[in-house]
């Protein structure tokens, strides 16, 4: 069983102008109350895990990769805001250093704290399990059909002349409608991760570094493939 991470975990974004697409992320949000922190706390416990949604999954990838602009990311913030309050805030360093920081109202209630600090613990390995590209059940090759029937489709017209005197080529159409899918999923499948590095490394420092509407199209393409 899974259940939406959407009402628990947020990310801090602040909308840049210009360009108006542009947008900055501050870090991530985890947001309770009292009854969320038991519900997890037990959601957790049974070894259920938490869904995201494909456009929370590229905002949260830009943001471990990019800090503003070309600037690649030194470190990555989660601040734990409890009944309205900012309690827990945690920043990892992307050479290891962590740095923890508890208000001090919380420290007197040591059975809170580590509740607390347990939940968001947990939404950070959720978080984590998130960034690896995995493979789709539907991805790149998924194109090799389409482009198939497309080109027979194409090609039945282009002799239809033919196929009208001579009916026996009908047999045909099947046949290289099935060889050609096979060939071409096999391809791209073959060409699938040869063209995630390349795709991967033009969104880092390449072409697609340069703006920031091609960044996000190249990181929608690294999770489509």
């Amino acid at each position: 069983m899974t259940v939406s991470a959407h009402p628990y975990i947020q990310l801090d974004q602040e909308q840049l102008t210009p360009p108006p697409q542009s947008t900055l992320c501050h870090g991530v949000l985890f947001v309770l109350d009292h009854d969320d922190l038991l519900q997890l706390l037990a959601l957790k416990n049974q070894g259920q895990t938490l869904t995201f949604t494909d456009e929370f999954n590229l905002a949260w990838r830009k943001y471990v990769l990019f800090r503003k602009g070309d600037w690649p990311q030194a470190s990555l913030s989660f601040l734990l805001r409890y009944e309205g309050i900012n309690v827990l805030k945690t920043q990892i360093g992307l050479d290891g250093g962590v740095l923890h920081q508890v208000v001090a109202d919380l420290l007197p209630s040591p059975s809170l704290y580590q509740q607390l600090a347990e939940i968001q613990g947990w939404f950070i390995g959720q978080l984590l399990t998130q960034l690896p590209w995995r493979q789709r059940k539907y991805g790149f090759s998924y194109l090799a059909w389409p482009l198939a029937i497309a080109f027979v489709f194409i090609s039945v017209i282009l002799g239809w002349s033919t196929l009208m005197t001579q009916p026996l080529l009908w047999i045909l159409v099947p046949i290289v409608l099935g060889l050609l899918g096979w060939g071409l999923q096999t391809l791209l499948r073959q060409w699938r991760y040869p063209l995630k590095r390349w795709l991967l490394s033009q969104v880092l420092y390449g072409r697609f570094a340069q703006r920031d509407r091609l960044r996000n199209w190249g990181l929608r393409w690294l999770h489509f493939l």
